[in-house]
Order: C-alpha cells, then structure tokens, then sequence
C-alpha cells in the first residue's frame, strides 16, 4: 500500500469541486475542499490513518504552533503596516 499525501488528496478534492485543471488555471484555495481531503485522505491511507491525520492536521497549525494553511502562513497582522 502507498501513502497517498495530503497536498494530492486536497488537489484532487479541489479539482472534483470547481473542475479547474488547476495547470492553466490557478487553484483555489477552498475550506470545503480541505475539509472533504480528510475522510477522503483516511480512506485513501487505511494503512497509514494517523500518518495522514498528523499531516492533515499540521497543515492547520503548523509545527511549531503557528497557524499555516496547506504551506502558507497567515499573518497575525496585515502585511501593509
């Protein structure tokens, strides 16, 4: 059984939402999407469930407690001041 990771269960989920081929046209980021990528991502990972929950669930928070969304960090503040 292959580990399938979060970034390709959270595309696909996204491409299946919107149908954007996501090449030529860019993704978006969706919540639904992400929420959907976690019994998806479980039933894609039966061997590797908590594998798959410790990613899905860093994603939200991060490693080191700071809170990112699939990579990206969300600013405490806004970037112009």
């Amino acid at each position: 059984m292959v580990y399938v990771p979060l970034n390709w269960v959270y595309c696909y989920r996204t491409f299946l939402t919107d149908g954007k081929d996501q090449f030529f046209q860019p993704l978006r980021h969706s919540a639904r999407a992400y929420l959907e990528s976690l019994p998806a991502g479980l039933k894609y990972n039966s061997g590797y469930l908590w594998r798959y929950l410790r990613e899905w669930g860093t994603s939200l928070v991060g490693e080191h407690g700071r809170q990112v969304w699939l990579g990206r960090r969300i600013p405490r503040e806004p970037d112009w001041k």
